[in-house]
């Protein structure tokens, strides 16, 4: 449904939307051009930047917000809208502006930058060549590829673990098969009449292996299931065929397993299909769209450790935000969510530092520590790391350079302990704040550079605090030996890794962990750790995905466990936050004034 400028400008007098004569209430905005990033004067433009953005509540924000335009391919660009006050990691909703529009004046009139300011999601305008006019859609199909990865590749924003697409009429049906491409990328789409997509690409495109040579997941670009709206003016043999193509996606036998954490409900709607015409630039069409979306999110990153979920519903209560100012001086920032029907109560505590080019409100979503916690009564704490830069850690070198992520400072022996005092800081603030904390059951958690912080938060005395430690996917980064209590951890890496989870090899930073924890825990020796740690190694167990091994103190109580998962990439799976509590937090106490430990009532020796 193609629709000339002035046919919308019509429909809009019509409906009263354009006083005549003033058409220019809706003139395209100005756009801010997204610089030139020279790696040598990176740093200094994001500390400018900062200063723009950076307040109290919102530590790490997008570092360039309002109206953007950022090119994509050679000559070509694409128009963003970021709302005011955007932390980064916030979602991005990618579409493409209808023929005969300019992407400012589409982004008003449509409604989206309206829904982008409700929502805090950032918006990722693909446009024509000439600005108002598209080609063919094969003439435009480099283009769509190109600017949707630009749109992921966090160049100068970084956005959230997945994406939102929308694609209209011709053009859309390019974005419909970039998500048909890249499903395990996409949280939700909705595309009016973009469906016109033939059988031939269907089968070939879905019988597209996710294999390599070196990784094996026996799974299909078909069976990959994608929540999808299809609006179409009418019905055809592409149309319905693509309808099919994406249900029995969301209905193949394997795909709640793969996918769908939370069960098959996730997936029972997944797949909404209407024939009825939509007027691409109406309010009313936006709001179809996301109320659709809206429902979906997911976490995205591997194969078998990709998982759809309910987009979690922030307005329902429970998350606060709380600010403060470290003993550094620096402004920091941490999401507390607390179950509704368990406040009051004397609760646990996770605390869940999130990785490297995440957020903490991304690493909240993506864990599904949330419905652990409502189901068992646990608070969760999850810290926001600072914009301090860390040098040698500006991204992408000088060939490619981005901009720098919010990173945890353990990497720099300049800066490490400034995380050290954050975190001591951060667990007096909590104990302020909250007095329903049980200080006797707090336990530390993280993910990538989270568990490297873990890592490196156990070995020093703030470790003395937890009851328990356990995180996924990182070696040990740097330590301090300052801790002098023996502290239960729970450690699990990925075959698919970005460090080797073989802990039978002669030396890597992954060992250098196992090999902390079990010198720290009274398991071995600096002289025999290498032979205790290729025994208890070669004990391991397998029980389906998981490959378990670990190390008893005398009175057979597990003071390091390690699990490898099988098929697993370097992500945190729901299913390992589940492991942690229901097999190993939950059991571990600790009576603070003395030190001692308890697992499951028994004190530690």
């Amino acid at each position: 449904m193609k629709k000339s400028i002035r046919n919308i400008i019509t429909g809009f007098l019509a409906a009263g939307m354009i006083v005549a004569g003033s058409i220019t209430a809706f003139a395209a905005p100005q756009f801010e051009k997204l610089p030139t990033l020279v790696y040598s004067e990176l740093d200094n433009l994001m500390k400018q930047q900062a200063a723009k953005y950076v307040r109290k509540d919102n530590v790490v924000p997008m570092l360039w917000q309002g109206f953007l335009e950022m090119p994509v391919a050679e000559g070509r660009t694409a128009k963003l809208y970021v709302p005011q006050n955007t932390p980064q990691g916030a979602m991005f909703v990618a579409m493409n502006v209808p023929s005969g529009m300019d992407a400012g004046t589409f982004m008003e009139v449509s409604g989206w930058k309206a829904k982008a300011d409700e929502e805090g999601i950032c918006l990722f305008v693909l446009e024509p060549a000439d600005g108002i006019n598209w080609g063919s859609a094969a003439d435009e199909a480099d283009y769509v590829k190109a600017a949707i990865g630009a749109a992921r590749a966090g160049k100068w924003l970084q956005p959230g673990p997945s994406i939102y697409l929308v694609g209209y009429g011709e053009i859309g049906s390019l974005i419909q098969k970039f998500a048909m491409e890249n499903p395990l990328a996409v949280a939700g789409a909705a595309f009016f009449d973009a469906s016109e997509i033939d059988a031939a690409y269907l089968q070939s495109n879905g019988a597209v292996s996710f294999d390599t040579d070196k990784k094996k997941y026996g799974v299909t670009r078909k069976e990959v299931p994608v929540p999808v709206f299809l609006a179409n003016a009418g019905a055809d043999a592409n149309t319905k065929a693509v309808a099919r193509y994406w249900a029995a996606a969301a209905a193949d036998r394997n795909a709640v397993s793969r996918f769908a954490p939370e069960g098959a409900a996730v997936l029972a709607g997944a797949v909404r299909t209407e024939t009825r015409a939509y007027d691409y630039a109406s309010p009313a069409t936006t709001a179809a769209a996301w109320a659709f979306m809206d429902q979906y999110y997911r976490y995205g990153g591997g194969v078998l450790s990709n998982a759809i979920s309910w987009k979690f519903d922030y307005s329902k209560g429970g998350v606060e935000f709380r600010s403060f100012t470290d003993s550094n001086g620096i402004d920091r920032q941490y999401l507390v969510y607390i179950p509704q029907k368990f406040a009051g109560q004397k609760l646990p505590v996770v605390i869940a530092y999130h990785g490297a080019s995440t957020s903490m409100r991304n690493f909240f979503e993506n864990t599904l520590w949330y419905n652990i916690a409502d189901r068992e009564g646990i608070m969760l704490v999850f810290p926001e790391s600072s914009l301090i830069p860390v040098p040698g850690t500006l991204g992408g070198g000088e060939k490619n350079p981005t901009a720098y992520r919010a990173l945890w400072t353990i990497e720099d022996p300049s800066l490490k302990l400034t995380d050290y005092v954050y975190a001591k800081d951060l667990l007096d603030n909590i104990g302020m704040n909250y007095p329903s904390a049980d200080t006797g059951r707090f336990y530390c958690t993280g993910h990538s550079m989270g568990c490297m912080m873990t890592h490196y938060l156990g070995s020093t005395d703030v470790s003395h605090r937890f009851a328990a430690m356990g995180a996924t996917s990182g070696p040990l980064m740097a330590k301090e030996d300052t801790g002098s209590q023996k502290v239960p951890m729970l450690h699990t890496m990925a075959e698919y890794d970005m460090w080797s989870y073989d802990l039978s090899l002669d030396s890597s930073m992954v060992i250098n962990a196992a090999n902390m924890w079990l010198i720290r825990n009274g398991l071995a020796t600096a002289e025999n750790v290498d032979a205790v740690r290729r025994a208890g190694y070669a004990a391991t167990t397998t029980s389906g995905r998981w490959n378990y091994c670990d190390w008893k103190n005398a009175q057979g109580i597990p003071m390091y466990e390690y699990i490898w998962v099988t098929g697993k990439d370097h992500v945190n799976m729901p299913a390992e936050n589940e492991l942690l509590w229901n097999t190993f937090f939950k059991f571990w106490t600790v009576d603070i004034p003395t030190g001692v430990r308890y697992f499951k009532g028994i004190a530690v020796q």
